[in-house]
């Protein structure tokens, strides 16, 4: 296998996975009424399930940084996939309340602790400073087909079994073996270099550097923002089924078309022109200008049932814009010149930041619906979603302008040195 061959097989190898260890703890998505017959729990406990993790998750970022700086991704791939598929072998057993809120604190450790920055880190080590678009947006697109196969073949299996609790356990013993299958193939695909930075011990005084680099928060900045308005997106459909009248199932169509199929494109579609165009960040800064451009227009297109087609191709055509942009808003990182040494800690600490949203979004967007019923609650989500825009252009634009910064002085540093 050539070098070129081996470091896109690792690159699938990891997207894949990335989208696979999530379908675990978040079961409920695809099969809320069949977990809580299995489990015997009501809507509540099973709110508490992702409670407990996604809270756990907050606090695991910035660690799971320091974590990926001080040990080889060839261990910590493979053990984070591998133990996630063997406590999933538990978890089909259906075991007590407590106990399956005990089995999700193991998958916050497992899926983001050892696994989330060290992925990121793997994928960004993969390739050279031209290649980082490209590689990032294929691990987003690669997730996202991962998690969309994934997600019908374990429903194909709990129709298989009769859609019964028979069912539920084949699907979760399928995302189990799948899982430890791609540990096995990871541990073979990685290598196991690691830096002198990384085997010095001095991760604690580097993560406060790390943290104190401006650069560092308008990176994380973009995240949040990008991440937030892709929440926001998933409101329009709704808008358009109250508002214009559009079909339920047409609705249902056109959101799996926006959550999957945009998603499988745009990844890729961006990180190949943000490489063209030489800097991610260039191309993050114009993609939001775009965003706003377009978020207009919901706000401006009255609601009238004549517009439907104009909506729905503005939807669709902002989606995959976003897509573009979240596929790609990882590789900045290699534009600010973080060490590989503190790729890790770097990568949690805009990961902490960048995924703030989910524990207040929906909340957010859901009172500005329930105060404003109708059209205008609506209008509202699109104006904050056109804020938000604005937030992660100023942020990408002087994000863009440090680094312009930096490399017209580096030659001058260089140039002072050498005389």
């Amino acid at each position: 296998m050539t070098s070129s061959t081996r470091k896109w097989v690792t690159l699938f190898v990891l997207a894949f996975s990335g989208g696979l260890i999530y379908q675990l703890p978040y079961l409920r998505e695809q099969f809320y009424i069949p977990m809580q017959n299995a489990f015997h729990i009501n809507n509540t406990q099973l709110g508490n399930l992702m409670t407990i993790y996604g809270i756990i998750n907050f606090f695991l970022y910035l660690p799971g940084g320091l974590l990926a700086d001080k040990f080889s991704y060839k261990l910590l791939v493979p053990f984070s996939l591998i133990l996630t598929g063997i406590t999933g072998f538990y978890y089909s057993t259906f075991p007590a309340y407590h106990m399956a809120l005990t089995v999700h604190v193991i998958w916050a450790f497992t899926t983001v602790f050892t696994f989330w920055p060290t992925m990121l880190k793997a994928v960004k080590m993969l390739g050279e400073s031209s290649e980082q678009g490209r590689l990032f947006g294929f691990l987003d697109g690669g997730r996202g087909l991962s998690a969309t196969l994934s997600a019908f073949a374990a429903l194909w299996i709990f129709k298989a079994f009769g859609a019964t609790s028979l069912g539920l356990r084949g699907a979760i013993l399928f995302y189990s073996v799948a899982l430890i299958v791609l540990g096995i193939a990871a541990y073979f695909l990685l290598d196991n270099k690691k830096s002198e930075e990384e085997s010095s011990g001095k991760l604690f005084e580097g993560i406060v550097d790390v943290l104190k680099m401006p650069s560092i928060w308008l990176a994380a900045i973009i995240i949040f923002t990008g991440y937030s308005i892709n929440a926001g997106l998933t409101y329009v459909t709704p808008y358009l089924t109250d508002v214009f009248h559009m079909s339920v199932s047409v609705g249902a169509f056109i959101g799996i078309i926006r959550t999957y199929g945009l998603r499988l494109g745009g990844g890729p579609l961006g990180g190949i022109i943000a490489d063209r165009m030489g800097s991610a960040t260039r191309y993050i800064r114009i993609g939001f200008v775009a965003v706003i451009l377009l978020m207009a227009l919901f706000t401006i297109i009255p609601g009238n049932p004549s517009y439907l087609v104009i909506m729905l191709v503005n939807m669709l055509v902002v989606s995959l814009l976003v897509f573009t942009i979240k596929g790609v808003y990882f590789a900045p990182l290699d534009e600010i010149k973080v060490p590989n040494s503190l790729a890790g800690a770097a990568y949690g600490a805009i990961s902490l930041v960048g995924y703030l949203p989910d524990t207040f979004i929906y909340t957010y967007f859901g009172n500005l619906l329930d105060k404003n019923p109708g059209t205008p609650g609506y209008k509202y989500i699109f104006l904050s979603l056109i804020v938000l825009a604005v937030i992660g252009f100023l942020a990408s634009l002087l994000l863009y302008k440090r680094l312009k910064k930096q490399k017209t002085q580096a030659p001058a540093r260089i140039d002072s040195l050498a005389s």
